[in-house]
């Protein structure tokens, strides 16, 4: 991991995306999905997702504040995407659907639901998802409370499936997600070299950790031996990477997209991938943020300098990454959905 970063630190995007797309992006289309199947699969995964779903609705059943709360937050649902990573990960088994999967995938959308909530805490943020935030709407004591209530409801369902079936499911990453909060609060030094190290690392602990927790926990549900779920990890922090630095782009192309302030990194000074790729080129762009440039001209400069072409090479680069890791998997439907998903980020 230590050569990986130095590499990335001493590349910029295109660079970083050039040496990837040439080791190993010729090999997607050697998995890409079957057609002819892709339409049951289809059904499949939609009704799996149906049936997660309900199945939250259910475990968040309950007369009690924070329970209403809760329905209120899941109510206004975003990709599902770390809870859909468990359970194409489970579908990577030779077996029929295990209902642990399910449960499993549910716990990780949990986990994922309350660190937002923290998130917003912390970002002291008004909006998520397009609606108040649940600090901004029930007041930063409640959401810190709910917080904790959704990763006790999740630590429960993980607990109970790890009960009965010592599977070996690790909560090591919840670890590294609450360190990567804390990590983003830190300065990440001042040459670029260090900006990226460092925003790599917020981005592995924040964003890949529930990832990669989502991937090995379907992993280990189906069965898989440690090389293939060693597999997922790869493909987890890839596409992890990607996924953050594509919201990078979106927040600086198409902020009401995303239902929060637009330019909400830069004002608050958070150094993203886009911003980085931006210092890499224009002498002096820290010095400019430093000294408070209005919001709208750092923008337009930021996105004129071309710096959101580079970070999209790069965002191509790790899908590349991601889709190659997935040779050394199972060719069944989870593959072929962990390859839709991958899309979401290109």
């Amino acid at each position: 991991m230590a050569t990986l970063i130095g590499r990335r630190q001493a590349l910029s995007g295109e660079a970083v995306a050039r040496a990837r797309l040439a080791r190993g992006g010729q090999h997607a289309a050697a998995i890409a999905p079957d057609p002819d199947r892709a339409d049951d699969d289809r059904e499949r995964r939609d009704r799996t997702v149906r049936e997660l779903e309900d199945f939250l609705a259910r475990w968040c059943d309950g007369t009690g504040e924070l329970a209403s709360i809760a329905r209120h937050v899941l109510a206004v649902p975003g990709k599902r995407l770390r809870a859909r990573l468990a359970l194409t990960a489970a579908a990577l088994g030779a077996g029929d659907a295990d209902p642990d999967a399910l449960r499993a995938a549910a716990a990780i959308e949990l986990l994922h639901e309350a660190s937002l909530v923290h998130d917003d805490v912390c970002d002291r943020s008004l909006l998520r998802r397009g609606a108040p935030s649940v600090a901004a709407a029930f007041g930063m004591r409640t959401a810190v409370r709910l917080g904790i209530w959704l990763a006790a409801r999740a630590i429960a369902l993980i607990g109970e499936i790890e009960a009965r079936r010592r599977l070996g499911l690790a909560f090591a990453p919840l670890r590294a997600l609450a360190e990567g909060q804390l990590l983003e609060t830190v300065p990440g030094g001042v040459s670029l070299d260090e900006r990226r190290a460092h925003y790599l690392a917020v981005v592995r602990a924040k964003t890949g950790a529930l990832m990669r927790m989502a991937c090995d926990t379907g992993a280990r549900i189906a069965g898989l031996p440690p090389a293939e779920r060693d597999a997922l990890a790869v493909f987890a922090d890839a596409f992890g990477t990607a996924f953050q630095v594509c919201d990078d782009i979106r927040d600086l192309e198409a902020p009401a997209s995303l239902g929060k302030p637009g330019g909400s990194d830069l004002a608050n000074g958070v150094w993203t991938w886009p911003m980085l790729e931006w210092l890499a080129t224009r002498p002096g762009a820290a010095a400019l943020v430093d000294a408070g440039m209005p919001l709208a001209e750092l923008r337009a400069e930021l996105v004129a300098s071309g710096a959101l072409r580079r970070a999209r090479a790069f965002v191509a680069a790790e899908l590349a990454r991601a889709r190659d890791a997935l040779r050394a998997t199972p060719d069944r439907p989870g593959r072929a959905w962990l390859l839709e998903i991958c899309e979401v980020a290109a």
